[in-house]
C-alpha cells in the first residue's frame, strides 16, 4: 500500500467520523427534545391527579356535611314524632279522667 492509498483510506475515514460524530449531535438533541416532552407530560399529569385530588377531597366534605344534616334532621323528626305521641296521651289521659 503506497502512500496515496494511507491518504486516500485516512481521508474517508475522517469523513466517516465526522459524519458519525453529526449523527450522534443530531441523536442528542432528538433525545434531549424528547426528554423534555416526557418531563412536561408528567408535570400535565401530576398537576391533573392533583386536580383530581382537590375534587375528591371537597366532594367528600360535602358528603360528610350534607350526612351531617340528613341525621340531625331524622333526630329531630324522632323528637318531633315522640313528642306529638306524648302530648296525644297526655290529651287521652286527662279526656278520660275528665269524662269518668
Amino acid at each position: 500500500m503506497d502512500d496515496s492509498q494511507v491518504e486516500l483510506i485516512t481521508a474517508q475515514l475522517t469523513r466517516l467520523s465526522e459524519q458519525l460524530c453529526g449523527r450522534m449531535v443530531i441523536l442528542e438533541h432528538k433525545v434531549d427534545h424528547l426528554n423534555a416532552l416526557e418531563k412536561e407530560k408528567w408535570e400535565n399529569l401530576r398537576a391533573i391527579l392533583d386536580e383530581l385530588r382537590r375534587v375528591g377531597a371537597d366532594h367528600e366534605a360535602r358528603i360528610r356535611a350534607l350526612q351531617d344534616g340528613v341525621t340531625g334532621l331524622k333526630t329531630w323528626s324522632s323528637l318531633t314524632g315522640g313528642g306529638s305521641s306524648i302530648v296525644s296521651l297526655i290529651a287521652l289521659v286527662r279526656a278520660f279522667l275528665h269524662g269518668g
